[in-house]
């Protein structure tokens, strides 16, 4: 099992946007992914939250990053610019 986290801050006046965002962007809903936000966070500057997809196995993760995840953060850039930063990581169920 392949657990893809990509973690979000969000600006405090774009939080309704980026969750609104968010909820609507993903139509396809055989993805398994939930948002969560970060609660042990100093939230003065912004709102961090995990939106994380599980995939059974590398070979579905890989056809997920090709087909959709670059044009996710692109669109997520070009609507928010610096007002949501994020990094991404790839974790292996051991």
């Amino acid at each position: 099992m392949i657990l893809y986290n990509t973690t979000f801050k969000v600006d405090l006046e774009m939080i309704e946007s980026f969750k609104l965002f968010i909820e609507n962007y993903f139509s396809d809903e055989t993805l398994n992914k939930e948002l969560y936000q970060l609660l042990n966070d100093d939230n003065t500057d912004g709102i961090t939250y995990c939106l994380q997809f599980i995939f059974e196995d590398l070979g579905t993760f890989n056809t997920y990053i090709v087909v959709n995840d670059v044009a996710l953060k692109t669109e997520i850039g070009n609507r928010f610019g610096e007002k949501v930063l994020f990094f991404s990581s790839v974790l292996k169920k051991v």
